[in-house]
C-alpha cells in the first residue's frame, strides 16, 4: 500500500529540537504577533468568536466558489483514479455490483489515507499555537468521471479537512503572496487535496461522518489541542481513531437494523446506496492496521511506519518507553519541519476575492 509520506520532495532543511517546543523558525513564528487575540502565548484554545472572525477574514480575502481542479493524469499528488478506461467504465456503468467490487481496494485506501493525513496534520500543527478552522476547499487533484449516468463516480477528498484558516491570514503580505494557513503553498497542502475516484455513495458516507456525526468539527478540536500542546500528535490520533470507531460502529448498527430509522442520518442524501459492505470497507481501512481494540490505542507499528522508523534497524525501540517516546518526538519534529518547508508543485496561496 502506498504511504503518503513518500510523496514529500527533498530533505528537511533543518532540525527542530526533540522536545518540539513552540516553533522557533521564522517561516511560521513571525506571523504570530500579527494575529488578534494571540499577542501573548495562549493558555487555552480560543473561544468560538475567534474562529468566526477567521472565517470572516477568509471571505473578505478569498473567492469561496473558485476551485482549481486537475485531472488524475496531470496532478502531482497521490490522487488515485479508478483502474478502468473510459470505454470499460461506459460498459459497466449500469452494473453497480461490478463497479463496487472493482472499487473495494480503493475504498480501503481512501479510508486509510484519511488517518494518515490526519496524523500528519497533527504533526504540522503541534505546539505551533496556530488554531485552525475549516477553510474553503480551493484545490482538488482528480476529477470524477461520468458517462451517461449522472454522479457515477466522484473525486473523494481523503482528508477529513482539506483546507484550513488560521492566524496566518492576518499577516501583512501583498495579495500575491497572501496565505490563509501555515500549510498554504506546501506540498502537504497538495496532498490534503488529493482525491480517490470512487462511487458517489462513498462521498455520501464521508458527508455523514463529517457533518451529521460532527467528525470534522471534533477533528478540529483535536488539532487545536495539539497546537496548544495539551496533547501530542499520537495522543490526538488515538482520540481520532476512537471517535471513528464509535461512529462507524453506530452507523453499522443502524444500517443492519433494517428499520425505518436506518436512513435517519442520511435521508437528505440523493444516494441511498450506503450499505453494510461499504461501511465494513471504511472500517477496515480506518482501523485494521492502525488501532488495537485490546489496548484501546493506536498501534506502535503504524506510528513507526508513518514516522519512517524501521524497527529492525533502530535499537532505541527495544529500550524503555521514555527513550522510544523521545525517538518519536524527534522524528515528528523532522517531519513537521519537512511539511512546513517543502513547497507544493503549484505553491498556491489564496484565490483573490474579485468581489471585495
Amino acid at each position: 500500500m502506498m504511504r503518503l509520506f513518500k510523496l514529500y520532495h527533498g530533505q528537511s532543511k533543518k532540525r527542530l529540537s526533540s522536545s518540539l517546543s513552540p516553533l522557533p523558525f521564522s517561516t511560521t513564528r513571525q506571523f504570530i504577533h500579527t494575529a488578534r487575540f494571540l499577542s501573548e502565548s495562549p493558555s487555552k484554545v480560543p473561544e468560538l468568536n475567534y474562529f468566526i472572525d477567521l472565517k470572516i477574514q477568509e471571505d473578505k480575502q478569498t473567492h469561496p466558489s473558485h476551485r482549481k481542479r486537475f485531472e488524475y493524469d496531470k496532478n502531482h499528488t497521490a490522487a488515485l483514479a479508478l483502474p478502468l478506461s473510459d470505454d470499460e467504465l461506459s460498459k459497466k456503468q449500469r452494473n453497480h455490483k461490478t463497479l463496487f467490487s472493482i472499487s473495494q481496494a480503493n475504498v480501503i485506501e481512501h479510508a486509510n489515507r484519511r488517518v494518515d493525513l490526519f496524523f500528519y496534520t497533527l504533526i504540522a500543527y503541534y505546539k505551533t499555537e496556530f488554531f485552525p478552522t475549516q477553510g474553503h476547499t480551493n484545490l482538488q487533484y482528480g476529477i470524477g468521471r461520468n458517462t451517461t449516468k449522472k454522479n457515477l463516480l466522484q473525486a473523494c477528498h481523503s482528508s477529513i479537512i482539506p483546507s484550513f484558516v488560521d492566524a496566518t491570514i492576518y499577516q501583512p503580505n501583498s495579495a500575491a503572496t497572501k496565505k490563509k494557513s501555515i500549510l498554504c503553498g506546501t506540498h502537504f497542502m497538495d496532498s490534503l487535496n488529493a482525491t480517490v475516484e470512487l462511487p458517489a455513495s462513498v462521498n455520501d458516507l464521508d458527508g455523514i461522518l463529517e457533518n451529521n456525526y460532527a467528525c470534522r468539527e471534533k477533528s478540529l478540536d483535536i488539532i487545536r489541542r495539539v497546537a496548544l500542546g495539551q496533547i501530542n500528535p499520537i495522543e490526538g490520533l488515538n482520540g481520532f481513531l476512537k471517535m471513528m470507531r464509535d461512529v462507524l460502529k453506530h452507523i453499522e448498527q443502524q444500517t443492519n437494523k433494517n428499520t425505518p430509522s436506518t436512513h435517519v442520518h442520511h435521508s437528505f442524501l440523493k444516494s441511498k446506496s450506503i450499505n453494510s459492505k461499504l461501511i465494513h470497507l471504511i472500517k477496515k481501512g480506518t482501523l485494521e492496521k492502525t488501532f488495537s481494540e485490546e489496548t484501546e490505542s493506536v498501534l506502535d507499528s503504524y506510528i513507526q511506519l508513518l514516522l519512517r522508523i524501521n524497527p529492525k534497524k533502530n535499537e532505541k525501540l527495544t529500550l524503555d518507553d521514555n527513550t522510544k517516546k523521545q525517538l518519536y518526538l524527534t522524528k515528528m519534529a523532522e517531519i513537521q519541519d519537512e511539511i512546513l518547508n517543502t513547497k507544493g508543485r503549484h505553491a498556491l496561496t489564496q484565490s483573490p476575492n474579485k468581489n471585495r
